[in-house]
């Protein structure tokens, strides 16, 4: 009894002494498929090792390492539920265990805000959404959090993109005001001016597609859309899909439309979306959108700009009565809203009739 207990015990041990003096420190999310690949080759040289020098079959070896994962799981559990830094805060017990609480939530209907409005509701402003998530409505916070002094840095969901780090996912603070420095420069009176010409186009093109379609339903949330990414990628990449002219998604924007769907189902498991874009055939469309952003195009910072929204709206308004589409509702509208990388607009069909003026 005593030696066949004592491996198993001593292999639970092994477990519990990785997650304690290993896995409970830093972040380890980016390395997870190299943490996996680890243990996968540990595993295989020890099944071969002990079948080949000591003659012990392979059910031991992987009754052990299945000893391990228990000792791991469970000490990292009790550690969340009782004894994590956030264990004070209030929350849903299974939250405390584990991110696939909150990610269940949010993918009934990609309406996690919703979600989380009711959780604080039940619990107060400040909720524990997950083992190291916490969602904050406390207008007293908001200093502490995103003042200039403040201490705190962006958290692990801002690795999703990795390797690659946009200037608005710089986790260092210094890294972020340097190269934040950089882009500034898109931003000044005379780059601002510069860009009027393009920003008209895409203007008068969204107007010539309101003039063609006047008096009959339109899509606003499609078309505006397609306004703003025609604008963008022309400063961003001195060249543009055209998506105002040819009426249909780009395949640029297609992809950046999926993989914020990925991200609504990993942001909350930032582990996971390392695998994604290693694994060959799951990995397809984001290795084809890391070429298409590859190529050579004109530097982004130098032809950044708002998009004056304000412009656009004044522009059809003095033009265009606008009215809601029969059969949309707010209702509606609220529905289709989808919580993903940021809040997607749902479609909302509106009808504009020529203003008559006034004589």
């Amino acid at each position: 009894m005593m030696t066949t207990s004592l491996p198993t015990l001593l292999a639970a041990a092994t477990g519990v002494t990785a997650h304690i003096f290993l896995f409970r420190r830093g972040e380890w999310d980016v390395a997870s498929p190299s943490i996996l690949g680890s243990y996968a080759m540990i595993f295989a040289l020890a099944m071969f090792s002990t079948q080949f020098y000591l003659d012990v079959p392979p059910s031991v070896v992987a009754q052990l390492g299945g000893w391990h994962a228990a000792g791991l799981y469970l000490s990292m559990l009790l550690y969340r539920a009782f004894f994590h830094r956030l264990a004070g805060y209030p929350g849903p017990f299974l939250a405390r265990l584990t991110n696939f609480y909150i990610t269940a939530l949010s993918i009934k209907k990609l309406h996690l805000f919703e979600e989380v409005q009711k959780l604080h509701a039940q619990y107060g402003d400040y909720v524990r959404l997950g083992p190291r998530e916490l969602s904050i409505a406390d207008p007293e916070a908001v200093k502490a959090i995103y003042g200039t002094q403040s201490p705190t840095t962006k958290g692990p969901w801002y690795t999703l993109l990795e390797p690659r780090v946009p200037v608005f996912m710089a986790r260092d603070k210094q890294e972020h005001a340097h190269r934040r420095k950089i882009w500034d420069k898109g931003f000044t009176t005379k780059a601002l001016l510069g860009y009027d010409p393009r920003i008209t186009t895409a203007i008068n093109n969204l107007l010539a597609v309101i003039d063609r379609q006047k008096g009959q339903p339109l899509d606003v949330s499609q078309w505006f859309a397609f306004l703003v990414f025609d604008v963008m990628e022309d400063l961003a990449f001195n060249k543009s899909s055209n998506m105002l002219l040819n009426g249909k998604e780009s395949y640029i924007f297609k992809m950046i439309r999926t993989d914020m769907y990925n991200i609504a189902f990993f942001t909350h498991l930032p582990w996971l979306l390392p695998f994604l874009k290693r694994t060959p055939i799951l990995n397809r469309d984001y290795l084809e959108f890391l070429d298409w952003i590859q190529r050579p195009y004109a530097c982004v910072g130098k032809r950044l700009a708002l998009l004056e929204i304000r412009r656009v709206v004044a522009e059809i308004l003095s033009r265009y009565d606008v009215t809601i589409a029969p059969g949309q509702t707010k209702g509606a509208f609220l529905d289709g809203k989808q919580d993903t990388f940021t809040t997607v607009s749902a479609s909302l069909p509106v009808i504009f009739t020529e203003r008559v003026k006034a004589k």
